[in-house]
């Protein structure tokens, strides 16, 4: 009789532990994403992989005009962009980003908490509009977004901060697509 209490003890506290390991876990804060220092001038080079993607942007389009284009910044400064509708650039470049435009992009992102936004804003029931998918990559932490509906206004801001700068860039070589050299 001992043994079957004793076995009955032991079945309890088994489960007492169990529920309060379950308690425990839930009440765990989720990971959320440290940005990096908020002033990079000093240690970019060792934040990001050498000669690795750092910065994807996708704008989508839309029943508009909207600019349709990928593009891809890699760590040494190399841009790809491939632009395929009511853009300047219309196929796909090659181009060269500086340094300081490099910690640009990311100094915005941290002024701006971006390592710290959602990750989607976006209402499926709203038609027609164009989304613009970002996404930075760095050694310690990555963080993309999806914008398409009530994203904050300071992600759209960046989001054309990037956009113009890029259209600003000299020196686009055209590798491929129409009249390409």
């Amino acid at each position: 009789m001992n043994t079957i209490k004793n076995i009955y003890k032991m079945k309890n506290l088994a489960v007492a532990l169990f529920s309060l390991g379950v308690i425990l876990g839930a009440c765990k804060s989720p990971k959320v994403a440290t940005a990096p220092e908020p002033n990079v001038k000093s240690n970019y080079n060792e934040m990001v992989y050498s000669d690795s993607l750092f910065f994807h942007m996708e704008k989508s389009p839309c029943y508009g005009k909207c600019p349709v284009y990928s593009v891809d910044i890699y760590s040494n400064g190399k841009i790809i962009f491939v632009g395929r509708a009511f853009t300047e650039l219309e196929g796909t470049y090659r181009g060269q980003a500086s340094e300081e435009f490099l910690k640009e992009i990311l100094n915005y992102a941290n002024r701006i908490n971006y390592f710290a936004m959602e990750t989607k804003y976006d209402n499926e029931n709203v038609t027609d509009l164009p989304s613009t998918v970002t996404h930075i990559y760095l050694k310690s932490t990555d963080h993309g977004i999806y914008n398409r509906y009530e994203g904050p206004a300071e992600l759209t801001a960046f989001e054309n901060f990037v956009h113009e700068e890029l259209m600003e860039l000299d020196g686009w070589e055209k590798i491929s697509g129409p009249k390409a050299q």
